[in-house]
């Protein structure tokens, strides 16, 4: 669940649009060059500066969006963002890459809450018999589930992720309160 401020749907979603429109989320990426990368950095206002800049080829510097928080790298899977949208507001932007393989789990992940995600492990093991107290035994693996064997287990998006661990789909807005429910659970 977000900790940032809040702002109404249709504002984010407007963010959001702007963001994926600035950067140019809408096109397929050339994977050698890592474009997704140099465009982001091209649009803060601290770019990433390190060794490997000095060989990718040059790309349109844009009027800065916000700043880099951590993260941003050639090859990042994750990084953290201040985006200012508007003057005197500064939102904090995650940006996750995900493959086709894994894209269904990094959703549920990363849309929260925590508890939600530690309860989809949770039902995933069951699912797939991988011993629940056995923390040794992962059912995520490199951000991408995995059977009891370790083998990955493709999930394209979120519905065949529920239908793979066996559990009706739960739609985001319901998600707090089943972690909220299975936290108290777990304490009781």
């Amino acid at each position: 669940m977000s900790e940032g401020p809040r702002i109404a749907l249709a504002s984010a979603l407007q963010v959001a649009e702007a963001l994926f429109d600035r950067w140019g989320l809408r096109e397929v990426p050339d994977a050698e060059q890592d474009p997704l990368f140099r465009r982001i950095n091209a649009t803060m206002k601290t770019p990433w500066t390190g060794p490997a800049s000095l060989f990718a080829p040059p790309i349109e510097t844009r009027e800065p969006v916000g700043r880099i928080v951590r993260g941003l790298k050639p090859g990042f899977l994750a990084a953290s963002l201040l985006v200012e949208p508007w003057e005197g507001v500064a939102l904090p932007v995650q940006v996750y890459r995900y493959t086709p393989r894994n894209r269904g789990w990094m959703l549920i992940e990363r849309t929260g809450p925590a508890d939600f995600g530690r309860w989809f492990l949770w039902r995933w093991k069951v699912a797939h018999r991988i011993p629940v107290g056995d923390e040794t035994r992962r059912a995520s693996i490199d951000n991408h589930l995995v059977d009891a064997f370790g083998t990955v287990v493709p999930v394209a998006d979120e519905a065949q992720a529920f239908r793979l661990a066996r559990e009706a789909f739960i739609p985001p807005e319901h998600r707090d309160e089943v972690a909220r429910r299975w936290a108290q659970e777990r304490s009781a």
